[in-house]
């Protein structure tokens, strides 16, 4: 007879080398992998049972409804968000699922987050580029 051996959630979400959160129905931190913390720079003590609007604060209120709407909708949508750190802007892209347990309960919302601010960089200067361009092509 073979033996099955359980792994303990905790373990594997701590390794996962996708920034991920687990935020519960009251969208308080439940659990969350190393590498979300390093975003945020939050030590575990800090992070569980704190607001994640609380996390992803910031002074915009437009992105505060859109991350509400987010952690509502039982499916999956993207948030692109910014925050401020010692270095100026970083800017993250935020996936939302729902969570689910064994019986297809809805626990709350599973959310991978990337920093995104080199992508946003490259844009922002594409869109300088093309502008000069534009400008360039109207004077000649």
């Amino acid at each position: 007879m073979k033996t099955i051996e359980k792994v303990h959630s905790r373990y594997l979400l701590k390794q996962l080398p996708k920034a991920t959160v687990l935020v519960n129905k009251n969208h308080e931190v439940f659990d969350f992998s190393d590498s979300w913390l390093t975003i945020f720079n939050l030590n575990a003590n800090d992070a569980k049972g704190v607001s994640i609007l609380q996390l992803f604060n910031n002074d915009n209120n437009s992105d505060q409804k859109q991350l509400k709407n987010c952690l509502l909708e039982n499916g999956t949508t993207t948030l692109r968000h910014k925050k401020q750190n010692n270095q100026g802007e970083q800017w993250l892209e935020s996936m939302f699922a729902p969570w689910f347990d064994e019986k297809e309960n809805v626990l709350g919302t599973i959310i991978q987050t990337t920093d995104i601010s080199e992508e946003i960089k490259k844009e922002q200067e594409l869109k300088r580029i093309k502008t000069l361009l534009q400008a360039k092509s109207e004077i000649a």
